[in-house]
């Protein structure tokens, strides 16, 4: 028992070590780095993979499929397993696809799929940095960068404990998002093959 005691705590300072909080003069010139980097962006593809960790459930469920983005509000979410759906995004517009059947809701009646929407989108141009609805941290890791934010309000906390922002070191850009509850379930997505900027057709958000 002794051994692992000891184990966790050279455990947790390793972790403590390569985690740590950015200095004020930091976190500006990261703020600044990553405005100038997403203003670069018309347009971004990525394929990514979801893993949703809920505690009544023995493994993690696990989707996968591809994110296209679009500048400045269309987002189309295409999973391609376990089962092929699109959600899409367009101005105050959600459109879910499945199979041969399509159905458009205004945003303002899916509040929780609007806040989502503009979770997304913030964390891809920095906008959510200094959002007054969030308290923000920010860290340098090995990965990169670390952004946690804390939303404020009563209502928010009921359904959200905090959303993490991984951002690579090389190119300030979100190379995961991770969604965390009140009951410290969470759900990770993790974005690769990425790319700036592709000729994507405007076809693919028609709902």
């Amino acid at each position: 028992m002794k051994k692992l005691a000891i184990l966790f705590l050279v455990l947790l300072a390793t972790f403590s070590l390569a985690q740590n909080r950015m200095s004020y003069n930091e976190i500006i010139n990261f703020k600044k780095s990553v405005k100038t980097e997403m203003n670069k962006i018309n347009t971004f593809s990525a394929t990514f993979t979801e893993t949703k960790h809920l505690s009544f459930l023995k493994k993690p469920t696990v989707s996968k499929g591809k994110f296209y983005l679009q500048n400045p509000n269309k987002v189309l979410w295409q999973y391609t397993s376990p089962s092929k759906t699109s959600v899409i995004f367009v101005d105050n517009k959600i459109t879910l696809k499945q199979a041969n059947k399509s159905k458009t809701t205004d945003l303002s009646r899916q509040k929780n799929f609007a806040q989502l929407n503009a979770l997304i989108i913030g964390s891809f141009n920095g906008d959510l940095f200094d959002n007054p609805a969030f308290e923000s941290d920010f860290y340098t890791n090995t990965k990169g960068f670390l952004v946690r934010l804390m939303p404020k309000s009563k209502t928010a906390k009921k359904y959200l404990k905090r959303i993490e922002l991984q951002f690579d070191k090389q190119v300030d850009m979100v190379s995961e998002v991770k969604l965390i509850e009140p009951s410290n379930d969470y759900t990770q997505i993790l974005f690769s093959n990425k790319s700036i900027n592709p000729n994507i057709s405007p076809s693919i958000f028609r709902p």
